[in-house]
């Protein structure tokens, strides 16, 4: 009977001893997903302009989350990753940009610094391509790329998960893409009687990396170009009694550092897109050349005031060129 029983505590203590051993056992944390994959298998790159694709879709996979770029090939399966680890200084914000009140280069500077950064990247949290200002510089072409995914539970290889391809796309958005250009005639003394001129032809190019500013200039169909400095060209006023706001948006409005010629008017942009944000009205930008300046084709002189309007939004920083022409309209 005493040998059964100390078989029995010999037994029970075992068992103790075992599962205090399999209580110690250290198990891994959290998961990592093996079929992590972007919504898409390639995503185009726009060329010197900010840039920010899907997320990763990383499987489920426990975070925290760290990604990197682990290589990347051309289209001829050559390693490029020196492309993608170069580095340049581009300029990032350091507090919010308000245009209503940093009107001046110092006080945007103030806010800014510059930073060594690669033109285009890999988010580290979620894995979004990101590019920059700096890919103005970037080779064009499509690449494909090794990414590595880690948590505390291990470290996943994901060979060739999605290609970017590099290319240039219009640095700015305007007719007919972002809407429609016109030219409105209000009568003189009744403003509620109005009538479409000539519709003007627009002329946008990019014609320099810097400075970052547009030279806006309108001119008649002779190529006269109307003086904004001699009022020539104005705020067009909002419709209605006692409109709020009373005129509608120029892109003075979106840029407080601005000035103007005997034939244009300049606005620099420290930020892009340019306009930001839209004061309302979408992105079209409105103003009013007075009847006094203007003979219009087939209409009295002093009867019609012109009004024109034409969207535009800037993508990518550098120095642009607007010229609107009024192919109905003579400057006298």
């Amino acid at each position: 009977m005493k040998s059964l029983y100390k078989y029995r505590a010999g037994l029970a203590l075992l068992l103790l001893i075992a599962g205090a051993v399999g209580s110690c056992k250290k198990y891994a944390q959290g998961f990592l997903g093996p079929y992590a994959q972007y919504p898409k298998t390639n995503y185009t790159v726009p060329r010197g302009q900010l840039y920010s694709s899907d997320a990763l879709n990383p499987d489920g996979s426990s975070g925290p989350l760290t990604i990197k770029l682990l290589h990347a090939y051309d289209s001829a399966g050559n390693m490029v990753d020196t492309l993608f680890t170069k580095t340049y200084p581009v300029a990032t914000w350091t507090a919010s940009f308000d245009f209503t009140t940093d009107s001046t280069d110092a006080l945007v500077a103030a806010k800014q610094k510059i930073v060594q950064m690669p033109a285009i990247i890999i988010n580290p949290t979620n894995g979004a391509i990101e590019g920059n200002s700096a890919s103005l510089y970037f080779p064009l072409g499509t690449y494909a790329l090794d990414l590595q995914l880690s948590n505390n539970s291990g470290t996943e290889v994901l060979k060739r998960i999605v290609s970017i391809t590099v290319a240039d796309k219009s640095p700015f958005l305007s007719v007919p893409d972002l809407g429609s250009t016109y030219d409105r005639l209000f009568k003189v003394g009744n403003e509620s009687v109005v009538k479409s001129a000539a519709t003007p032809i627009i002329d946008i190019q990019r014609v320099a990396d810097t400075p970052n500013e547009v030279v806006w200039k309108m001119v008649d169909k002779n190529g006269r170009a109307f003086d904004p400095l001699a009022g020539e060209i104005q705020k067009r006023p909002g419709s209605g009694l006692n409109p709020n706001p009373p005129y509608l948006q120029t892109l003075e409005d979106y840029t407080k550092n601005h000035s103007y010629t005997d034939s244009t008017m300049i606005f620099r942009f420290p930020i892009v897109p340019f306009p930001f944000s839209s004061l309302g009205n979408g992105y079209n930008i409105y103003y009013r050349i007075p009847t006094r300046y203007i003979h219009i084709d087939g209409y009295a002189d002093d009867t019609w005031s012109a009004n024109p309007r034409l969207p535009l939004r800037i993508f990518q920083f550098g120095k642009y060129t607007v010229t609107m022409r009024f192919p109905d309209i003579t400057h006298r």
